[in-house]
């Protein structure tokens, strides 16, 4: 009985398992990953503009809060739009999304 290697295909969504790993690694703050299997943390993408990533999943800002960076690891980064506007959906990047209620 020796240490449990997780193969690939084991590997799940938001995280990577170099060879020889027993658990699964979370992709990095920031960076997330929506495919099972990856092997190096080279492969988990930045988190787009309008969301911010953490345990290697992807959450978009709220209606109402844009994200104009890219690769950012907190809600804080979201920012809420200009008194009386919103957006029209979640996940918006840019304070031009932002329209009058």
């Amino acid at each position: 009985p020796g240490l449990s290697t997780k193969t690939p295909k084991d590997c799940p969504p938001g995280h990577y398992c170099p060879a020889g790993t027993a658990s699964p690694i979370a992709c990095p703050s920031g960076t997330f990953s929506n495919r099972a299997g990856l092997t190096k943390v080279s492969e988990c993408m930045e988190c787009p503009a309008g969301s911010w990533c953490v345990g290697g999943e992807k959450v978009e800002c709220e209606k109402g809060f844009y994200g104009k960076f890219a690769g950012e690891g907190s809600q804080k980064s979201c920012s809420m739009c200009p008194s009386a506007s919103e957006t029209a959906d979640t996940g918006s990047s840019s304070v031009d999304q932002c329209y009058c209620k």
